[in-house]
């Protein structure tokens, strides 16, 4: 089972935690791979292995990474995501859909998960437009070789309700924009397609 954390920093130097799951699955084979920008590139493609899980990073982008091995990714787990304030996860959404893998974004607080969905159900409205515009391309240019069909309907993406999730860091962040009470990883959802 291939397991992507992606957004990583600090967890990149805690390989060994992640050993942990040795014992607690050892029936199943895990690929833990770690992915952020944060990934010094000098240990770029490291691994370590001990019995039934490796664990490897990666320096860049979620999207750089499922480009190339995406269809062997069982689960990828979004750390602090911040859907809507980064636009390279625009791309790395795309890929997930499109790929069907299952998702789940943690995030520091309840607002930023509110905007997350907003900015998706946004991706979403624009691709199902863009597929309208191909298909009246089609019907009036009466040209089938632009590939689209009158079924090509893209699927709503979504987020479920977040739930407070229990392996969120226990220290609070302080910032000097808002005073609401901010942990990382403090909540976590899946990202629906439907």
């Amino acid at each position: 089972m291939q397991i992507i954390v992606a957004g990583v920093d600090k967890e990149a130097d805690l390989m060994d935690t992640f050993l942990e799951l040795c014992p607690l699955l050892p029936e199943k084979t895990l690929d833990i791979v770690l992915i952020g920008p944060q990934i010094s590139p000098s240990v770029s493609g490291s691994s370590l292995k001990q019995l039934n899980v490796t664990i490897s990073r990666h320096s860049g982008l979620l999207q750089d990474y499922l480009s190339y091995c995406g269809s062997d990714v069982d689960l990828v787990v979004c750390m602090n995501a911040g859907l809507s304030a980064y636009q390279s996860w625009k791309d790395a959404v795309s890929l997930l859909v499109d790929q069907r893998i299952n998702c789940y974004v943690t995030d520091v607080c309840i607002l930023s998960i509110h905007h997350s969905q907003q900015h998706l159900s946004q991706l979403s409205t624009e691709a199902y437009e863009f597929c309208q515009q191909m298909h009246h391309l089609q019907v009036t240019d009466s040209n089938p070789g632009l590939g689209y069909s009158s079924e090509a309907v893209l699927p709503g993406i979504s987020l479920t309700e977040p739930v407070v999730n229990p392996f969120r860091s226990p220290l609070r962040l302080f910032f000097d924009c808002a005073r609401l009470p901010w942990f990382s990883n403090a909540f976590i959802c899946q990202l629906i397609y439907s």
